[in-house]
C-alpha cells in the first residue's frame, strides 16, 4: 500500500476524533503532551540526519496520539476508539490467518528493497512476512490474533470449530515468521491468558500436559513450520 494512503488514513483520524472533541467535554492527559514535548526536544538537541524526517515522523506521531493514546479522552472519543479497536483486530486476523495461507501458495509480499520481494524464498528463515512487509511485523501480528480470538465468543467467534481453526492458522503464521522474540513472548503471553481464564487452576494444568502431549505427537505433521527457525539459527 502507497505510504500516502497510511499518512491520509493518519490525518484522518486525528480530524475526526478532533471534530468529536469540539462537541464532547474532553480531558487532557497531561503525560502524553509531555511525552510529545520530550520528543521534540529530543530532536531539536540530538539533531538527527534530515535523512530520518524526524519532524514529519514525530508529525505524524502525534497525530496517531491524538487519536488513539488518551491524550484526549471524552465519552464519545472512548467509544469511537473501543470500535475502532475492534476493526483493527479483526482486520489483523485477517492478514495472519491470510498469511498463512500465503505461504502454501507462494505470495510472499516482505521486501528486502524498495523494488524487489522474497517471492522465491518463501520458506528461508526471517524473510516470510507474508501480507506485510516483514517477518518481524508479521510475528506479532500473529500473536495479537490469537490472543484476540481467545478472548472473543461474540458474534461469528461463537463457532468453537471456525474460532480455533482461525488459531491454529495465527499460530502457524508466527512460526513462518520465525521472528523468535515474537513466539516466545507469545508462548508466555498465550499461557497466562488462559491460565486467567481458568477458573480451575488444576484443570488448566492438565489441559496445558495434554496440549504438550498432542503437540508432541503432532510434530511430524506441522514440523515443516519451524524450517524458518531452523535456518535462523544455523
Amino acid at each position: 500500500m502507497p505510504s500516502i494512503v497510511y499518512e491520509v488514513m493518519v490525518i484522518v483520524s486525528m480530524v475526526v476524533t478532533l471534530f468529536v472533541s469540539v462537541h464532547d467535554r474532553v480531558q487532557l492527559s497531561y503525560s502524553v503532551i509531555a511525552i510529545i514535548i520530550a520528543s521534540l526536544l529530543s530532536i531539536i538537541i540530538a539533531q538527527p540526519d534530515s535523512r530520518f524526517r524526524s519532524f514529519q515522523r514525530l508529525a505524524y506521531f502525534s497525530a496517531v496520539l491524538i487519536t488513539i493514546s488518551p491524550m484526549l479522552m471524552s465519552p464519545k472519543i472512548n467509544i469511537q476508539r473501543c470500535i475502532l479497536l475492534r476493526y483493527i483486530l479483526y482486520f489483523i486476523v485477517l492478514l495472519s490467518v491470510g498469511s498463512f495461507i500465503c505461504y502454501f501458495l507462494g505470495i510472499n509480499r516482505m521486501q528486502s528493497s524498495d523494488d524487489v520481494y522474497y517471492d522465491d524464498f518463501y520458506s528461508v528463515g526471517g524473510t516470510f512476512g507474508g501480507l506485510v512487509k516483514h517477518s518481524m511485523l508479521l510475528g506479532p501480528l500473529a500473536v495479537i490474533s490469537v490472543l484476540f480470538l481467545l478472548n472473543s465468543r461474540t458474534g461469528f467467534l461463537k463457532n468453537k470449530l471456525l474460532r480455533y481453526t482461525l488459531i491454529i492458522a495465527s499460530l502457524g503464521a508466527l512460526l513462518m515468521a520465525a521472528s523468535r522474540g515474537a513466539i516466545y513472548g507469545g508462548i508466555i503471553s498465550i499461557i497466562y491468558v488462559l491460565f486467567m481464564q481458568s477458573k480451575n487452576k488444576i484443570k488448566f494444568i492438565k489441559r496445558i500436559v495434554f496440549l504438550i502431549v498432542v503437540i508432541l505427537i503432532t510434530y511430524p505433521i506441522w514440523s515443516f513450520l519451524l524450517g524458518g527457525i531452523i535456518y535462523k539459527n544455523e
